[in-house]
């Protein structure tokens, strides 16, 4: 049985289970949270960089290159070439404050890695078993090889200096890899090590490219429950649990922001009073990437995310949104209806994603007005829908296109 509890000075929360262990919210992440905010928040306002940043800087984590490397492989365009497309890609991350934001992410990721180090290192030598086992565990999983060993040398001598990372052998080596793991899989970069063999096929690498994050996703977070759960099972030990009720928790903050904020700030085109409970549930499943590899099919299917079509769930935006204009123009010719203008908008809509707002963006990005300007500008380019806070550039193309809708 799990119960709220407090520690000796009152001042932590957290959950005593039955043996009298108590498992405190900063070990499931919440701080993290705060620190990325706090740290995006320096970054955009230009304050010195912190202690945090410092630190996590000596460790080549919050590098520019390695920031717009991490953007780069979520989206489509990590194959764009050139020193000027670089460049624009870079500036169009941080215009909209992804560079700044993924940054927070990756100090706040350190930082949490850094003291769970510490923390498990410290759990080894607990009296309790279930701990030490736990802790293990988890030092393993971090990459640790021999996790005593590695625990008795951080307890007794502290983080590597600067000249034994220099040196990257033993002890330094371990540490740095395990802080650089730490923070790539809490930020799910894909990597060699989610590559299944078949994707090193000249077509299955499209596919895998399109779909990394969803296999990464799948191998550091779903995986994972599942294995912790039956390890859970086995050892009697309901912390090791916290992942999968955790995962709950992501789905209900991606109900909400996908079923209110978005179509609020944004608007949207997306018949939310048309779903059904299968395809709601299945809609928030997806987008919290629940489906993992999967989720191109489903999207295939039921087009879910974002309400794809079949085309440009199967091969990605950009190639999807140019297969998707030819498709909506062969609709409006074959299938056309006299009494309502839906495929004429469905057609100028098509125009605006594909030609209308990347011109729009690059643009705005190569312009040298003020940031305060461009962020807010490349935000509503974005706007799907009439009705949200953001006004949509979108919506008054396709009504000059093609009218206001018809019923």
């Amino acid at each position: 049985e799990l119960a709220l509890g407090f520690d000796g000075d009152g001042d932590r929360c957290g959950v005593v289970d039955d043996t009298g262990e108590e498992i405190y919210a900063d070990q499931i992440g919440l701080p993290y949270i705060r620190d990325s905010m706090k740290e995006a928040a320096r970054l955009v306002a230009g304050a010195e960089p912190s202690d945090a940043a410092r630190w996590a800087e000596s460790y080549g984590v919050i590098k520019d290159a390695a920031v717009t490397s991490h953007l780069a492989s979520l989206n489509s365009s990590d194959n764009v070439s050139g020193a000027w497309s670089q460049k624009l890609l870079n500036g169009f991350f941080k215009t909209t404050g992804l560079h700044q934001f993924s940054t927070g992410q990756r100090i706040a990721a350190a930082t949490m890695a850094r003291e769970m180090l510490l923390t498990f290192s410290g759990d080894l030598s607990s009296p309790k078993a279930r701990v030490r086992n736990r802790a293990n565990l988890y030092l393993r999983e971090f990459g640790i090889s021999d996790p005593q060993a590695f625990a008795d040398r951080l307890l007794r001598q502290g983080e590597p200096t600067a000249a034994e990372r220099a040196a990257d052998e033993g002890f330094a080596n371990e540490y740095t890899t395990a802080i650089i793991r730490g923070v790539e899989q809490t930020q799910l970069n894909p990597s060699r090590a989610e590559k299944p063999s078949w994707a090193s096929h000249p077509i299955g690498s499209l596919v895998f490219a399109l779909s990394g994050y969803s296999y990464a996703f799948k191998k550091n977070v779903l995986d994972r429950v599942a294995r912790l759960g039956v390890q859970a099972f086995k050892d009697r030990d309901p912390a090791l649990l916290i992942p999968a009720m955790s995962l709950a928790l992501m789905a209900m903050a991606q109900d909400g922001i996908d079923t209110y904020l978005k179509p609020l700030l944004f608007g949207s085109n997306y018949k939310f009073d048309e779903e059904d409970t299968t395809t709601h549930l299945l809609r928030v499943a997806d987008r919290a990437g629940f489906t993992g590899a999967l989720s191109p099919f489903v999207n295939a299917i039921k087009g879910v995310r974002y309400d794809r079509s079949l085309l440009e769930s199967l091969s990605g935006p950009i190639v999807g949104q140019i297969a998707n204009l030819g498709q909506k123009a062969v609709e409006a010719g074959v299938i056309n209806s006299e009494d309502t203008n839906t495929a004429e908008r469905n057609v100028a809509a098509a125009v605006y994603d594909v030609f209308v707002k990347p011109a729009a963006n690059v643009a705005i990005v190569a312009s040298r007005v003020p940031a305060v300007v461009k962020t807010p500008a490349i935000l509503a380019s974005g706007s799907a829908g009439a009705n949200g806070v953001f006004p949509s550039p979108k919506e008054a193309f396709v009504s000059s296109m093609a009218g206001p809708k018809e019923e």
